[in-house]
């Protein structure tokens, strides 16, 4: 099978990756526990339940003095927050504008503590992203709710909605299965990653991706026009509807208007080699280097002839993206790639047309056990340490102060050593401190809390006595409450 064909620098940067590796090409690397800005992937389920407000804001366990809301997931979008509850519900707090809080738009312009979000059925996993929200169900039915400027509810009219409600799913397609397994959403646009199973040609399991939503910089892959779809569409090798073969992905993420996958890709021999592959905005090369004149698709590299091979914890942001992938002088080293003038890729200069990554300094990769991107931040855990770089506009570095300057080190959020869950949003982020992925915990977020992002129950309109450069952030993590 040849699709894709690499020639010249960047098949010989594949096969010096790919050596790195020894005899297995296509492994898979570690296990990817992180849960990047918007993307979504069911952790195990748990018995416990957890307290959660009204939409009033009431708690619905009666109890009078606030207490921290205990989650297995959660998911910072733009202005909003999602989590995930042991019990298999969703709560969501922030902005509303839209319904991304799953209640009528205007009905409730905010809210700085959880509400619940009625759902069809018990959820698997939550997205959040720009105003509008998605969840896989246990039954791997999709639903969303909020936005729909660009069909990103799978839905027309394109209007906002807050009543979830199921996605319509793609006619069948001979070339992939739709089987919802993880969910992420971007800007205006989600994904899928869809259960696959045994590849001959690939030599081991693979998953296909499916998007919807906004394509105007071809998010959704598709060259023929930039017009939203709201029938989800197959990735595939070529990047166009007539392509013969799926795109080959362990697991796809949605960023601001970018997608990104860690992909198996062919070479001439036959191989094929796990990469980060990503296509849509190109504007400060977030994609990476083209694959082919003309086509979307590109992947980020690392020297003049070393590509990212064995990507894991791939995270996207509004214009960059990250990875933790094999460290061409050995082991494992964190990089980053496209917009840099906040620091968020670990630089203060931006991804040049070549698609040269940047290794991030004084960062184990072997050592980082989750990532998230979003904004202009990124955010790993390494040796159980949360750790955060890029902007701090609004204090999302996490590490008490407040600046308008890049930081392209890493500062250290003052957490326990317990994160299980990591998601970084517009201008905020969040965790749970839960030890161990899918383990009930506390919830903490921090950075701008403008619409009450930070769930920490705060009314900024009434009698806010703090200082006045901090009314509307939280420069350390607070903890998100279950109700008022």
């Amino acid at each position: 099978m040849q699709r894709v064909v690499l020639t010249g620098a960047f098949l010989a940067g594949i096969l010096a990756a790919a050596a790195c590796v020894g005899d297995d090409p296509v492994n898979a690397g570690g296990t990817d526990a992180s849960v990047p800005t918007g993307d979504a992937s069911p952790p195990p389920s748990d018995a416990s339940t957890d307290a959660v407000a009204t939409q009033d804001g009431a708690p619905t366990d009666g109890a009078v003095a606030p207490v921290a809301l205990r989650a297995v997931a959660v998911s910072a979008g733009s202005t909003h927050s999602c989590a995930l509850l042991a019990s298999g519900d969703v709560a969501c707090w922030g902005s509303n504008g839209n319904g991304e809080l799953g209640t009528t738009p205007g009905a409730l312009p905010s809210s700085s503590v959880p509400v619940r979000v009625t759902l069809p059925s018990k959820a698997r996993a939550v997205a959040a992203g720009n105003k509008f929200t998605c969840a896989l169900l246990e039954s791997k039915k999709v639903v969303c709710w909020g936005n729909n400027d660009n069909a990103q509810l799978g839905r027309s009219p394109f209007s906002p909605v807050g009543d979830p409600k199921e996605l319509v799913a793609p006619p069948v397609d001979t070339r992939g299965a739709w089987d919802p397994i993880g969910v992420s959403v971007g800007g205006s646009h989600a994904c899928v990653t869809s259960l696959g199973g045994p590849s001959p040609l690939v030599g081991k399991d693979i998953n296909t991706a499916w998007c919807w939503g906004a394509n105007l910089f071809r998010q959704l892959q598709r060259t023929s026009n930039g017009f939203p779809s709201a029938v989800p569409l197959l990735a595939t090798q070529d990047a166009k509807d007539s392509d013969t073969f799926p795109f080959y992905i362990d697991r796809v993420v949605a960023g601001g208007e970018l997608t990104c996958a860690e992909s198996f890709i062919p070479i001439p021999s036959g191989v094929f080699i796990r990469v980060p592959i990503c296509w849509g905005a190109t504007g400060s090369n977030q994609t990476g280097k083209p694959l082919a004149t003309g086509s979307p698709l590109g992947a980020p590299s690392f020297g003049a002839d070393n590509f990212l091979s064995n990507p894991r914890l791939l995270s996207v942001g509004s214009e960059h993206a990250c990875t933790v992938a094999v460290n061409p002088t050995g082991g494992e080293a964190l990089f980053c790639w496209g917009r840099g003038t906040r620091g968020a890729i670990g630089t203060t200069t931006t991804t040049l047309a070549d698609g040269k990554a940047n290794r991030v300094g004084n960062v184990d990769g072997s050592k980082i056990t989750l990532t998230a991107a979003g904004g202009d931040t990124t955010c790993v855990v390494v040796s159980g340490t949360l750790r955060c770089m890029g902007a701090n506009g609004s204090g999302q570095l996490g590490d008490g102060t407040l600046d308008a300057a890049p930081h392209p080190t890493f500062s250290t959020v003052e957490v326990p050593p317990t994160v299980s869950h990591l998601s970084v949003g517009g201008e905020h982020a969040c965790v749970v401190l839960g030890g161990a992925a899918g383990t009930p915990g506390e919830v903490r977020c921090w950075g701008s809390n403008r619409a009450g992002q930070l769930g920490d129950g705060l009314d900024l309109n009434a009698g806010y006595t703090g200082p006045a450069d901090q009314k509307y952030v939280r420069t350390k993590p607070v903890a998100v409450l279950s109700g008022r």
